[in-house]
């Protein structure tokens, strides 16, 4: 196990294996996994987002025995400043497009970026572009 504060923030809809890979292998980096978040109003990934409301998708992740805490999320840059993270963790997909990595290493952080080998969205999930895409490949069950 890692030591310091470790910060993880996004919206975290519908949540699956993705995000519960992305946390559990972020929580490793630290002695605590703080999570902030996105407050509904701040939620700009279309219609029907966020599908449940803030409480219900802080109740998911508070069930997670490696998250310690969840915060509410108004902007990364605002959460990065109040908790002035050891390690702040992000999905592979944001590799190289991280506005806020700058400001994680001002404050002495480091930006890890996580490959959970999962590539869902939980918009793909909504919309039924997830079913219809795996309707149409055989997958391996898993015994």
């Amino acid at each position: 196990m890692g030591v310091g504060t470790v910060l993880c923030v996004g919206c975290f809809d519908l949540l699956h294996p993705g995000h519960v890979l992305l946390l559990y292998s972020a929580a490793a980096y630290g002695d605590r996994l703080i999570v902030g978040l996105t407050v509904d109003e701040a939620v700009h990934k279309g219609s029907g987002h966020p599908l449940f409301n803030w409480d219900e998708r802080r109740t998911m992740l508070r069930h997670l025995k490696w998250v310690e805490d969840v915060i509410p999320n108004h902007s990364a840059e605002q959460t990065i400043k109040e908790i002035q993270p050891e390690w702040y963790a992000k999905g592979i997909e944001y590799f190289g497009s991280l506005p806020e990595e700058r400001l994680v290493k001002r404050y002495g952080g480091r930006v890890v970026y996580i490959d959970t080998h999962y590539k869902f969205s939980s918009t793909d999930i909504m919309t039924g572009r997830l079913f219809a895409q795996r309707k149409r490949t055989v997958r391996p069950r898993v015994k």
